[in-house]
């Protein structure tokens, strides 16, 4: 299927003075301006509110419209003025090398790609060519290299990602077991349900910034060999949707528990395995007047943040020595990554304020309700190893089974849990679950080899061969709709006592929700 450009922008989002003006397809490019809206002039534009950003003081307008697929390579030609330089021996074109920063793309849904006003329209970014740790430039380096011309790959499934984020609601109660869309197993359109959617602080020095690399992946250098994930471009890319994927599952929610809500007040928020730093980002644009604190092994954050945020280098498993309690920590997919949860949690307890809430959110081992994910199956024998192989090195990939009691025995109270459950492909019949299967096999099969190469080369003793083999199986059967496996997504919340008397009572435990 062919999909119009409906209405597209490229910035230089660093105060450069350059003009795009050649729209290429798959090497393809199409004449000067075609398709496209371009200034007149090259002034930056620096509110981040104007309209001038996305199209700029629009003095040509071309009516044609350049049709590209999924997956299609979409190449943007930059120069300092429109015709190229802006004098003859321009040094700085297509824009100054002093003029530092990301490059992104954005799309917007309109319904005539055409003739649509390009004012008003509801924007969302799907690429950004940002800050390299690993080379140390930015997208406009890349650009200068490459004579102007900047790339991205269309994913058609990022543009669904913004166009479908659902209205904030209450969270809805989830289903013991989903049923199945037989028209998925007999190979029907299985999409078409779909419809549109488809201190102890160590700061950043360079050997920080010198990943461990192994099996053409590279991982955090600080503390190297505690977490087994990777830190590069792909995994980055992938934590960003599984946030997606939490928000769909939370119904656009960033947390369940009752923090920051019913008079309970966030003054200080800790965001402990923050990642690429988008949830306490987001969280940070919610609660505009709280201190958010965001920490992780690896400075893979980008620094373009809310003024609220605070990103930091550290390993949670040492002593916390913040000089600051907090109202809310949140931490998520921490599985495997930790080997002593209860010390976690006693740090947590001691770092929040009285009152003050905690939540946690992991994955557990993929299982199926009607025993179609057989032990004969490859997927089955891999979740068994990969459990196998965190349990050798003392960080077990089931750990979330046990958070709700260890909470508890902590002394928090009004805990409570919830079990989601993600869809490994689109083999439910609920249009819901069908869309979270739809982004959950995008997450689950990109970070698949991130999710194994550690475990299976270091600690089972594998060759990277031997482990391509098996997982090339895998994703054939994490695609195969006859199998209806998911991921229990374990969500458990408590708050800290208001008084030490409440502190000394027994703690209190609630039936899972």
């Amino acid at each position: 299927m062919k999909y119009a450009i409906s209405a597209l922008a490229l910035a230089a989002l660093s105060q450069g003075h350059a003009i795009f003006q050649v729209v290429s397809v798959n090497g393809v490019e199409a004449p000067p301006l075609s398709g496209l809206r371009a200034p007149g002039i090259n002034n930056p534009v620096e509110d981040v509110s104007s309209n001038d950003l996305t199209c700029g003081l629009v003095t040509h307008t071309s009516t044609d419209v350049i049709e590209v697929e999924a997956g299609d390579e979409i190449g943007a030609w930059y120069q300092h003025v429109l015709g190229g330089e802006q004098y003859p021996g321009d040094v700085d074109n297509p824009i100054a090398a002093s003029h530092k920063g990301p490059i992104t793309a954005w799309l917007a849904k309109v319904e005539d790609a055409a003739t649509s006003y390009h004012a008003n329209l509801e924007w969302f970014k799907i690429a950004e060519d940002g800050f390299d740790n690993t080379r140390g430039i930015w997208g406009v380096d890349n650009l200068l290299q490459q004579d102007g011309w900047t790339y991205f790959a269309f994913t058609l499934l990022l543009g669904l990602l913004a166009m479908s984020s659902p209205t904030p609601q209450a969270t809805a109660a989830q289903p013991d077991v989903l049923d199945v869309d037989e028209a998925a197993i007999r190979g029907d359109d299985a999409d078409s349900a779909l419809g549109s959617v488809a201190s102890s602080t160590t700061s950043i020095n360079s050997s920080i910034l010198r990943y461990r690399q192994e099996n053409g992946r590279t991982y955090h250098a600080y503390k190297d060999g505690s977490y087994p994930m990777p830190n590069d471009n792909d995994e980055q890319e992938r934590l960003d949707l599984q946030h997606h994927l939490f928000l769909m599952t939370f119904e656009n929610k960033l947390y369940l528990s009752p923090a920051g809500r019913g008079g309970h007040q966030i003054h200080n928020a800790l965001d402990v395995g923050t990642g690429t730093g988008v949830w306490a980002n987001d969280f940070a644009d919610e609660f505009p007047s709280a201190s958010v604190v965001g920490v992780d092994l690896s400075p893979i954050q980008s620094p373009f943040v809310a003024p609220n945020v605070n990103f930091l280098v550290d390993d949670i498993e040492a002593p916390w020595t913040f000089h600051k309690k907090f109202d809310f920590i949140y931490s998520r997919m921490m599985t495997a990554a930790l080997a002593d949860f209860p010390g976690f949690f006693q740090k947590a307890y001691e770092n929040l304020t009285p009152g003050g809430w905690f939540e946690i959110a992991d994955i557990c081992p993929i299982t199926s309700d009607d025993g179609t994910l057989t032990e004969d199956t490859s997927t089955h024998a891999w979740a068994m190893q990969l459990l196998e192989g965190t349990r050798k090195i003392g960080r077990p990939f089931d750990g979330a089974f046990d958070y709700k009691k260890q909470l508890e025995a902590q002394g928090f109270q009004n805990v409570q849990q919830v079990v989601f459950k993600w869809p490994q492909n689109t083999w439910p019949k609920d249009p819901k679950y069908k869309e979270l299967g739809m982004w959950n096999l995008e997450n689950i099969t990109s970070g698949l080899h991130g999710l194994s190469a550690a475990v299976y080369t270091r600690v089972l003793g594998w060759s990277h061969e031997e482990m391509e083999v098996l997982l090339a199986k895998v994703r054939r059967e994490l695609k195969d709709t006859r199998i209806h496996s998911y991921w229990p997504i374990y969500v458990v919340y408590g708050q800290k006592p208001e008084s030490k008397q409440a502190e000394s009572d027994e703690p209190e435990s609630s039936a899972e929700a």
